[in-house]
């Protein structure tokens, strides 16, 4: 028994620890922005995943099986599902590889080298598959039995069923393991079952219809609407369904804030949003950091110092800060030997509504492309500057 006094400073210790940035306690799955949520799937809990029938859940478990391969620290997977252990590893190599499983043969063998490739890489990873085609307790005993023996840290159930997902919580507890749950809802009384039985509850949401960027994928939200050690709400992510991969948005701020719909703001999106007046420096703190007309400048702690004015109804400054950082975005491009620098550039152009400029430096970020990584990040950003509407938060004659 513990006294309050004693649960107080544990909590504090907690919260302290959180906030200087240490690990997660749970399996990290290899997507920030989930875990950030989520806090990891963490040993001695269930964290169950739902969704209608055939929205991804099976690609995502074998996405984060993907991140958690490629992981200096080896995780000890056990991967039950009442699919074979073939097709899992066929759809696990499509993911790693980023070849289709129906390729042509005009592609063949260069394909065919990709696959080996990573097969070379991943054949001695710990990962074991069983059939889980009748959970009952001379399964659970078998699995207990196995775990003696291989000590494995996450147990992904696949296609379970409602009332099955009590027993693997209780395998969680009992073992001490992660477990993640992937199952169909069919009705409101499947997603009461399955939630009375999860210490952590998602929901996969991708509308099967919806147009989407084929560089980028079509978007899908994980909602998380119970979290026992960690927050509630919502984690964007993409989804290509040709080689089954997700991926978070890699663009950083400010592209990353910018919602489908503006409001007449910030440059950083909705930001009032989730910054008060009583939350941010008073006034005088803030005026304090405008810089001088000669000072060298850092473009996005502009972009942030222009945002915070804006939030707190200090528009003129908020105005006067933005138009020092379009007067040094030319001595910025001077310097400017990456494509990172002038997609950032480009951005930033685009922000205050100069397409021309903005289309300029995206060009030029073109002709600098030489990463998988950072195409990615400029597609979307083309993808954002195509299809957004700069904000509407200065007026023409206060740029002009």
């Amino acid at each position: 028994m513990k006294t309050l006094d004693e649960s107080l400073k544990e909590t504090f210790e907690i919260l302290l620890d959180a906030n200087s940035g240490r690990k997660l306690d749970g399996i990290a799955t290899g997507y920030q922005n989930f875990d950030d949520i989520v806090q990891g799937l963490r040993k001695g809990t269930a964290t169950i995943i739902t969704s209608r029938p055939a929205l991804g859940k099976t690609a995502f478990a074998l996405n984060i099986v993907n991140n958690l391969i490629k992981c200096p620290q080896q995780t000890v997977i056990l991967y039950c599902s009442d699919l074979s252990n073939t097709e899992l590893t066929s759809r696990l190599l499509t993911i790693a590889s980023g070849v289709e499983k129906h390729f042509g043969r005009n592609h063949i063998g260069k394909e065919m080298q990709r696959l080996t490739e990573v097969v070379e890489k991943i054949k001695n990873y710990s990962l074991y598959f069983s059939e889980n085609n009748n959970i009952d307790d001379e399964y659970c005993s078998a699995l207990k039995t196995l775990h003696s023996e291989k000590k494995f840290d996450l147990l992904i159930a696949d296609n379970c069923r409602p009332d099955e997902c009590r027993k693997f919580k209780a395998l969680a507890k009992e073992l001490d393991i992660a477990v993640l749950i992937l199952t169909d809802i069919r009705s409101q009384k499947d997603e009461l079952i399955s939630r009375s039985s999860a210490d952590t509850f998602i929901t996969l949401h991708r509308e099967r219809k919806a147009d989407y960027d084929p560089d980028l994928g079509a978007p899908v939200d994980f909602i998380v609407s119970k979290n026992t050690h960690g927050l509630c709400g919502t984690c964007r992510m993409y989804f290509i369904p040709e080689i089954m991969l997700f991926k978070e948005s890699c663009i950083g701020e400010p592209f990353v804030t910018i919602p489908n719909v503006y409001e007449p703001v910030t440059p950083y999106g909705e930001l009032k949003k989730y910054l008060s007046p009583e939350k941010l420096p008073l006034l005088a703190s803030l005026r304090s950091e405008i810089p001088q007309e000669d000072e060298v400048l850092n473009l996005s702690d502009i972009l942030r110092l222009s945002a915070c004015f804006e939030a707190v109804g200090d528009h003129e400054n908020a105005v006067k800060v933005f138009l020092l950082g379009r007067k040094n975005c030319y001595t910025y491009e001077t310097g400017a030997v990456l494509a990172y620098d002038w997609m950032f550039a480009a951005g930033y152009y685009w922000i205050f509504k100069d397409q021309n400029n903005a289309d300029r430096c995206m060009k030029q970020a073109g002709s600098m492309l030489n990463d998988k990584h950072i195409e990615e990040e400029f597609r979307e950003l083309r993808r954002r500057m195509r299809n957004y509407v700069p904000v509407e938060w200065i007026k023409d004659e206060e740029i002009n």
